[in-house]
């Protein structure tokens, strides 16, 4: 190719990355949106000692803001207060279906789970949680032992029967400690 023609070829091209390669740098170091805030959730736990009374918490709400408690087969009625963490927790209210939201703008709404259906989503999000913290985890034991040449090692076995809710978390966090563990391992060595 000739010189003129490769300058007919280059230039434009060059003129472009000149245009657009500020452009890009704005929009690769702009600022992201914030994360989405946490689901909504509450909780209406049974009080031992009185069985026509529960206390209701929840999370995920706007925090500082009024969470209004509605009893949904009665007329019970309360309120409680967001934390700074988004979490708020009512007295003795009477047993029931109930719903918490916030009527400001953006505020969260959640039916409140009760009885079995509570402690069915209070272990879930246990086992989630553990699950999440032994992939974490067993990444970095993996990945450690990867560096320290023990490429053959193998994460810790347990046995685990009849479990409890605890019990069922620390399952979930083992198994996922171990997949990590063998994951890491499989990408280093």
């Amino acid at each position: 190719m000739n010189r003129r023609t490769t300058r007919l070829c280059v230039l434009p091209l060059m003129a472009g990355s000149f245009i657009l390669g500020p452009s890009a740098a704005a929009w690769a170091t702009a600022p992201t949106a914030p994360a989405a805030p946490a689901a909504a959730s509450c909780l209406a736990q049974g009080n031992p000692a009185d069985a026509t009374k529960v206390k209701i918490t929840g999370e995920g709400y706007k925090p500082g803001l009024k969470v209004i408690l509605d009893q949904t087969d009665g007329a019970g009625a309360g309120s409680a207060i967001a934390g700074p963490d988004g979490k708020f927790a009512s007295g003795d209210v009477p047993a029931g279906k109930w719903q918490a939201f916030q009527q400001a703008e953006g505020g969260a709404s959640a039916t409140c789970l009760g009885g079995q259906e509570a402690t069915d989503a209070a272990t879930k999000k246990l086992v989630d949680q553990e699950r999440a913290r032994g992939a974490k985890e067993g990444f970095a034991a993996g990945a450690q032992a990867a560096r320290d040449n023990n490429c053959d090692s193998a994460p810790p076995q347990k046995n685990n029967r009849n479990l409890t809710a605890k019990q069922e978390a620390q399952l979930a966090f083992d198994k996922a400690f171990e997949t990590a563990f063998r994951a890491a391992i499989d990408k280093f060595c």
